[in-house]
């Protein structure tokens, strides 16, 4: 026969509650790792897509428009209006460039050319490239004072690709691709990055719309 015990039940030992402690001390610095992690993602990613449909739009902008002389002019607007929405990241360049290479994606000589962030013109005309900085794109005055002329891009912002160079082909000849590349420069939200910045670019590519026999290209 089984013993039985009726008396009262012993209480909590008082180490238990240490116990618990050290556990929540324990996991609580991997809580905060993913919180923080997830908030700096999304921080990113809203960043990223906010910066890929600002670069599709002043592509689109670009193509459009062809040959007109201030077709890099209204695309940087697009740009510098459409990039506002960004919380944490500013403008480092923007190439607008003639897309030859098969992948359409910018030179690297465009992208990595060291530049000042000034009204100074800047780009390389050995691979149609025009480069603008976060000052030029923000620039808000007078755009006739850097994109002068109605055909001529001699001193201009856009005097390495000038656009009334650009091609709108035929039928039968094929026209130009423009691309847009846009570099912005993203700081941690959270500060969990190994770095505290990081570079986001984007970049996209459109073909300027063609002439076609019997209509009107003007």
């Amino acid at each position: 026969m089984t013993p039985t015990t009726n008396g009262p039940v012993p209480p909590r030992l008082s180490g238990d509650h240490g116990v618990a402690l050290v556990e929540f001390a324990l996991v609580l610095p991997l809580l905060i790792v993913l919180v923080l992690g997830v908030m700096e993602y999304g921080r990113t990613w809203g960043e990223k897509n906010t910066l890929v449909r600002s670069t599709q739009s002043a592509a689109r902008t670009g193509a459009t428009q062809g040959p007109d002389r201030y077709a890099d002019y209204n695309a940087l607007q697009s740009i510098e209006a459409s990039l506002k929405a960004l919380g944490n990241s500013t403008i480092e360049r923007v190439v607008i460039f003639r897309a030859d290479a098969a992948d359409g994606q910018v030179p690297a000589a465009c992208a990595n050319l060291a530049i000042a962030d000034n009204l100074s013109p800047k780009g390389i005309a050995a691979s149609n490239c025009n480069i603008y900085s976060a000052a030029q794109v923000g620039f808000t005055g007078n755009p006739l004072t850097y994109f002068p002329g109605s055909s001529s891009c001699t001193g201009a912002w856009d005097a390495a690709w000038c656009p009334t160079a650009r091609s709108r082909g035929t039928d039968v000849t094929d026209p130009d691709y423009l691309g847009v590349y846009v570099r912005v420069n993203y700081k941690s939200l959270t500060g969990i990055l190994a770095a505290p910045t990081k570079d986001l670019t984007a970049t996209s590519t459109f073909r300027l719309d063609p002439c076609i026999t019997g209509v009107s290209c003007a």
